[in-house]
Parts: C-alpha cells; structure tokens; sequence
C-alpha cells in the first residue's frame, strides 16, 4: 500500500538529505538515519515496482541503473583505493553505489507513486517549491563559505548549485495555470544560475529558452501569457546586462571562455581521450577498468559523463547510455504535441540532462528534481503509446 502521505514523507527526508552539512551536521546520527531511509524506501518501492512489472516499460532505465549498480558492488568489494587529489582524501569503498542510489532510486520510486495514482498536481507544485527552496539554502552555504575561504587577488567564484537550479526548469510547467507564480519561479532561477557563475549552466539555460521559443512557435496564446513573457525577457535582459557590467569576475570568466581557457576541463579531457585512443587492453575497452577508474588514473573525475564511462565502463556502458537517450527522445516523441505540459517538460529534461553530459556529470545528479518530471512524462508517453496501440 502507498498513500499521498507517504509521498509527502518521501519529499520531506529527501529535502533534509539535501540540507546536510548546511541545517543537519555532515556525518551527524540523523543525517545517517535519514540517509539509510531514504535509500530503504527507495529500495522498497523499487522492489514492489519489479514485482508489479512497472518498470518493462522503462527497461533502458532499469538496465542503465543494474549495470552502474554492478559496477559499484564490484568496487565496493574490489579493495581498489583511489585517492581524489582536489578533496584530499581517498574515494570510499561505497560511495559509487551509494552516489547511483542517490541518483536512480528516486525515478523509479516516483515512476511507482505515478503509477500508484498519489502524485497529483498539488504535491508537484509542493515539491517545485521545496527544492528551490533547498538548492537556495545551498547557494548561500556555498557563497558563505567560499567568501570566507577568499583571497585578497580572487576576483570571484563560482557556485555549483546552479546545477540544481537548472534541473528544476522542467517541474515549473506543473505552474501553467498560474502563469504569475510560474514566471516568477522562473525569475528565481534565472537570476541564481547568473549569479552562480557556472558557464555550462549559462549555455544550457539558454539552450532552455531557445528549444521553449522553438516549441512555442504557432501555438496560441492569451495577451496576458505574451504580456508576461515580454515582461520576464526584458527583465532577463536587464539583469544579464547588469550583472555582466558590473561584475568582473563574470567578465573574466566569458573571455576565458572566448580565448579557449576552460578552468582545466580541457587538460582532463585531453588525457582521457588520449588514455583511450592508447589503450589496447581489449577488457578495458569493452568493459572498463571499473567504477572511479578516473580518479585512479587522473585523480579526479572526468567531467563528462562520455568519457568518464568510456573510462569505467567502456563500450559497454556507452552502448548502454546511448541506448538509455534514444528512449529518453522516444518518449519526448510519443507525448502529444497538443499537450501544454509533458511536451515540453520533456523537451526541456532532454536539452538539460544531454547537455550537461558534455561538461558536467550528468548521470550522477539526477534525483529527486529530474525524478518527478521523468516520472510524469514516462507515464504519459506510455499512457498514450498503449492508447495508439488499441486502436
């Protein structure tokens, strides 16, 4: 049995999970607790969903997170110890199948809350609400710190939870009957991705609005709905303009970006790409050298989910990946084009998840946030596929 309180419940150790070492101390018993039982319940629904056969219609999904989940028992019990020389500590024996829990566990207990009938509208725009209001509390922590850890020539930093940010874009349009709250919300994210700094953010949040103003052609709005657009753009404008003018560090940042300078990334994926073209061990190629074979051989991550699983997983888990967004665009293409919400919800989960996969890890970070609208959009895609194939 499952209830809208449970989902509730759900929600709430999610959003407490997400405030550690920020209001709950890192490490702490109720951090523990918490942690343990967000991941049992994730367990339990994952299991029940199995038992149900809910997830044969999502099984590129279920494959990805089995292989990454192997991968992870595997290092977990391999001994390998793998020092990470930004955080100077080594990596954890267990982290890697806890970072997949933290990541996939989420879709599949919202996909079985979906299917159960107790996610409705209301919980949606509860949920779009705590998140933002838990990656703020983490941009401020962060800003916090950082300030206090500056040095006098330091022009800036950047904050790394405009990424949270970014992946609430898609849960707004469970706000489109109230195109105040909805625009406004947006305004919120708009104005913490700039501040953040984060050029791959930036690009894709533009990206964002270039595929919503692509999608939105031809279709027929009210004169408040344009008025309000207009309005947000210029105020968008605005800022950009203003925040681009008066900050130096975003300054540095953009010219570093046209001079070909990308804070290191490029140095990371230069030597990974050349570890690959050297590599000649057929094992590897084909399966990896296993889970933080990154950090073993570079001592850090790659920064790109393509490289870092070529890495890890090799071609195996590349096919498996690529696999996992050609049923990503499928579903974008069997919502109905009519529809005002799961079509673009999911236009906008494919531009952001596929994006960030080039500079960021893409895979690791999904959650909670891209939970909820993956879980919606996978229903309905279905819902409608089922329907096309009855008739």
């Amino acid at each position: 049995m499952v209830s809208k309180r449970i989902a509730y419940i759900y929600l709430f150790l999610c959003f407490l999970l997400s405030t550690k070492g920020i209001l709950l101390q890192e490490g702490g018993i109720i951090v523990v607790v918490i942690n343990y039982l967000v991941m049992a319940m994730g367990l339990y629904y994952f299991a029940l969903g199995l038992g149900n056969r809910f997830y044969r219609d999502i099984w590129p999904i279920l494959a990805v997170f089995i292989l990454f989940v192997i991968y992870g028992i595997e290092f977990w019990y391999s001994g390998r110890s793998y020092y990470h020389y930004l955080t100077e500590s080594y990596v954890p024996c267990n982290s890697y199948l806890l970072e997949i829990f933290s990541s996939f566990l989420p879709i599949f207990t919202v996909y079985f809350f979906v299917k159960k009938g107790v996610i409705n509208t209301r919980f949606l725009q509860i949920s779009s609400l705590v998140l933002l209001a838990s990656a703020i509390i983490e941009y401020f922590h962060i800003v916090q710190t950082k300030t206090a850890m500056m040095r006098g020539d330091e022009l800036g930093f950047t904050v790394n939870a405009a990424y949270r940010f970014l992946r609430l874009l898609p849960l707004l349009l469970v706000w489109n009957k109230n195109k105040i709250i909805q625009l406004g919300l947006l305004g919120i994210i708009f104005i913490f991705i700039i501040l953040s700094a984060k050029r791959g953010a930036i690009l894709v949040l533009l990206l964002c609005a270039f595929y919503y103003f692509i999608y939105t052609i031809g279709k027929k709005f009210g004169v408040k709905h344009f008025a309000l657009m207009i309005g947000l753009a210029l105020v968008g404008y605005w800022f950009l303009d203003t925040e681009f003018s008066s900050n130096a560090y975003l300054q540095e940042r953009m010219q570093n970006t046209l001079e070909g300078s990308y804070s290191g990334r490029d140095d990371i994926y230069l030597f990974f790409l050349a570890y690959l073209a050297d590599n000649s061990d057929l094992t590897s190629i084909l399966f990896g050298k296993g889970a933080f074979a990154t950090v073993g051989l570079f001592g850090q991550y790659a920064h790109n989910d393509w490289l870092e699983i070529a890495v890890n997983q090799g071609l195996l888990g590349i096919i498996f990946y690529i696999v996992f967004f050609i049923f990503l665009f499928k579903t974008y293409r069997h919502l109905s084009t009519n529809d005002s919400q799961y079509k673009p919800m999911m236009g906008l989960l494919l531009v952001i998840l596929f994006a960030t996969t080039f500079f960021s890890m893409s895979y690791s970070q999904l959650g909670l946030p891209v939970a909820l609208p993956l879980a919606l959009c996978l229903n309905q895609a279905n819902r409608n596929r089922n329907t096309f194939i009855r008739k």
